[in-house]
């Protein structure tokens, strides 16, 4: 809705202050020259305060809340007369004392709708519409009795001089991005319970100093790719039960210097050799064609072989000839190619066959997160990702899904709104600036060759086309963290220059749009009630899937797509939350019809959806823009739609979609 005030502001634009204030003098002394006294509500109407004399008294701002968050504010009741002490001042400002049985309350409202309220049951709201300091120069001591949230839609940054001590029984942490932490000094955990630790990527440990690893257990080691263990130093590997060493492939040992000593040692073998050079060989009885070595090494004009026993004594010279020695015929079992194959294959001590992780099941399961409804919804709106018949099913067997998504009929139809034919319209809020003043734009439903500047003031344009990171201002109370995190996971921080740009280019545009329902100037509007949250923002694109290797894709996204647009800065997906935390349907479609009206997109679609488990009805909009090169003479397709889980009931229209629950 527009004020009287408003207007003379535009006419100060148009015309000059001067002129305006001129226009406005009224030959009635008793008038005010301005013209914005008294009121147009308040005309032929006592001058005590309309809320005073029994109607209902204004409200702080509170806006709505997040999901699964009530905040339990009640409407104020109706004023009792001669119970209340009210006061209004010309601006706006409220100060209220209610003795009205019932509704007992103490108020100091800022015009902006901003201000404390304590209510009939002894409640306390506190409302800013901008920023809020509190400052406390001593101990600041907070109890809570009940449940307590905290939401933040944009940065939080915790500055803590002293020590930072939490004490709880379950603490859970969910990072959707990189999660990094730096101790100065030393860092302890002790886990009276299990641990575990799942990594879907690279893990890499560096110690400066030493490394202690103890198990008072069983330690297991399993690699299913190559395990390198390189050491400078020394190495030592100790056991004090049976070590086994096996290879379906080889084993290796090279050092300039081995030592292998037992008191029962067994080598054997198919084939192969044993010693060379100047080798020398001990043992009490050596078993083999020796004698045909040695006439084998005289007939080729050697030396020969001789073959002493363990005291000394000559039993071969090397000629062949036996010596004085005696031989000792006694043997261990003959280690036949036979025997040898048998051992290797099938006894206790033979060569262990590996196998990990066939067809790569408990990989994927690393690879793949747990979605919730809400990153799943986010994903159905790629058509590649709703075909993949093993994610959906997934899915749904997880609960993250209803069977019923593929389903294409609501219960019921309401409202329809129409925008393909133009008709004259003035915005509520200012859009962007002319001559550098914020200021309402007027403009046609249905135009699409209107050539559009919706220009940041200096401060933010200077933010939008500096460094941009999430902590950048690009509008009033507005940072890129409010579009970032969702379903980034990381990857904004990791982006370029020129790309970040771009991305601050196309918020801004869409910050604008957002002040329909909430206006960093304060205008009232019908969605005060609300709370307009991005649900949907940057998308990155990430490895999805389930089952056997295959099925894990690499996100390709569809050009123009939504989540293609998104990736780009170019979409966003919004839910209008009452102050139950909870969506308002019908409020959604009102948001809907402005924002249609308004027209500042290509493309913005009602989206209806019974992807919850519970098969409830879901209802966001989503907003698509061209990339915004320049902020002057940019051009709007302005088409519209409505869409029931991902299929289009309307090309050109914004339908009420209910299911026949829901129904009135």
């Amino acid at each position: 809705m527009t004020t009287e005030n408003d207007d003379y502001q535009d006419r100060i634009l148009r015309l000059g202050k001067g002129k305006t204030d001129t226009q406005g003098v009224n030959t009635n002394a008793f008038s005010d020259p301005s013209g914005q006294y008294p009121r147009t509500n308040n005309h032929n109407q006592s001058s005590i305060n309309k809320a005073a004399r029994g109607g209902g008294g204004k409200q702080l701002s509170v806006g709505g809340s997040v999901k699964n968050v009530n905040l339990e504010v009640e409407p104020a009741a109706s004023t009792q007369y001669g119970m209340a002490d009210i006061r209004e001042t010309a601006s706006g400002h409220v100060i209220e004392f209610n003795d009205t049985p019932g509704g007992e309350r103490i108020m100091l409202r800022h015009k902006t709708g901003a201000g404390i309220e304590i209510r009939p049951d002894g409640t306390v709201l506190v409302v800013s519409t901008k920023n809020k300091v509190e400052v406390c120069h001593g101990s600041n001591e907070v109890i809570v009795e009940g449940e307590a949230n905290l939401s933040y839609k944009g940065n939080l940054t915790l500055n803590v001089t002293g020590d930072f001590n939490v004490n709880c029984r379950d603490y859970n942490v969910h990072a959707r991005g990189s999660k990094t932490e730096q101790v100065d000094k030393n860092s302890k955990t002790s886990i009276f319970g299990n641990s575990g630790n799942s990594v879907s990527g690279n893990f890499i440990q560096s110690v400066a100093g030493n490394t202690t690893d103890l198990t008072l257990g069983t330690q297991t080691l399993v690699t299913k790719g190559d395990l390198v263990v390189a050491t400078e130093g020394s190495q030592e590997i100790v056991s004090k039960g049976p070590s086994i060493y096996t290879s379906e492939e080889q084993i290796n040992l090279s050092s300039p210097d081995i030592n292998i000593v037992a008191t029962d040692i067994a080598v054997a073998g198919s084939r192969g050799t044993i010693g060379g050079g100047k080798t020398v060989l001990y043992g009490e009885t050596i078993h083999g064609n020796l004698k045909g070595t040695a006439d084998k090494a005289r007939r080729l004009g050697t030396a020969g072989i001789s073959i002493f026993n363990s005291l000394g004594s000559l039993l071969v010279d090397g000629s062949g000839t036996s010596g004085a020695g005696s031989i000792n015929f006694t043997s261990t079992a003959n280690p036949t190619e036979g025997m040898t194959n048998s051992y290797l294959t099938v006894g206790d001590r033979g060569i262990r066959k590996v196998h990990i992780d066939i067809d790569d099941y408990l990989k994927n399961e690393l690879l793949v997160r747990k979605y919730t409804t809400e990153e799943v919804r986010s994903k159905m709106r790629e058509k590649t990702n709703r075909d993949f018949a093993e994610f959906t099913a997934y899915q749904v067997a997880s609960g993250a899904l209803n069977a019923n998504y593929a389903n294409t009929a609501p219960g019921e139809f309401g409202k329809v709104a129409v925008t393909s034919k133009a008709q004259s319209q003035r915005g509520v809020n200012t859009f962007g600036q002319a001559r550098g003043i914020a200021r309402v734009q007027k403009f046609k439903t249905g135009e699409r060759k209107v050539k559009w500047n919706i220009i940041p003031e200096l401060k933010f344009k200077n933010n939008i086309l500096g460094t941009v990171n999430t902590n950048t201002l690009i509008n009033h109370d507005t940072s890129i963290g409010k579009f970032i995190g969702t379903d980034d996971h990381g990857e904004f921080n990791a982006l370029g220059i020129a790309d970040k740009t771009q991305l601050a280019k196309n918020y801004f545009v869409i910050s604008e749009m957002m002040k329909v329902v909430s206006n960093s100037n304060h205008t009232p509007t019908e969605f005060e009630p609300y709370t307009l949250e991005v649900v949907e923002g940057y998308y990155a694109p990430e490895t999805y899937g389930v089952g056997p290797p295959g099925k894990l894709q690499e996100e390709k996204l569809t050009p123009n797509g939504i989540l293609d647009l998104r990736n780009k800065g170019r979409a966003l997906v919004f839910e209008l939350r009452d102050q139950k935390g909870e969506i308002d349907e019908r409020a959604t479609f009102a948001l809907a019809v402005a924002w249609s009206e308004v027209g500042y997109f290509d493309k913005l679609t009602l989206d209806y959806d019974t992807y919850n488990p519970a098969g409830d009805l879901n209802v966001q909009i989503i907003l698509e823009i061209p990339n915004i090169n320049s902020f002057t003479d940019i051009r709007f397709k302005r088409n519209v739609q409505t869409l029931f889980n991902n299929t289009v009931q309307a090309n050109d229209a914004l339908v009420e979609v209910f299911l026949f629950k829901d129904a009135v």
